[in-house]
């Protein structure tokens, strides 16, 4: 297969798993394992709101999977050296 369809089809079904474990997730579903820096997203060319948003749906999403067994351990960052361009 393509490279296109392999990222549609990774998207689909990651979209689907939110749909089911995390409808109503938003920002305050996330947070952060290090301290708030006050001028962490001071320059960013991203929406900072869509991208909690998504962490938080991600964070119940994978709460869900590892409280069916499914996985043991998780863990989302957003490292403040990498100027919140990058999440790991």
């Amino acid at each position: 297969g393509d490279k296109s369809s392999i990222r549609a089809f990774q998207l689909a079904w990651g979209g689907e798993l939110v749909s089911i474990y995390a409808p109503s997730a938003s920002r305050k579903d996330y947070v952060s394992p290090f301290p708030d820096k006050e001028d962490e997203f001071a320059d960013f060319d991203y929406d900072k709101n869509l991208l909690f948003d998504a962490l938080g749906s991600m964070t119940v999403t994978l709460d869900r999977l590892k409280s069916g067994g499914l996985l043991g351990f998780y863990e989302i960052s957003i490292p403040y050296d990498d100027y919140g361009s990058v999440v790991t």
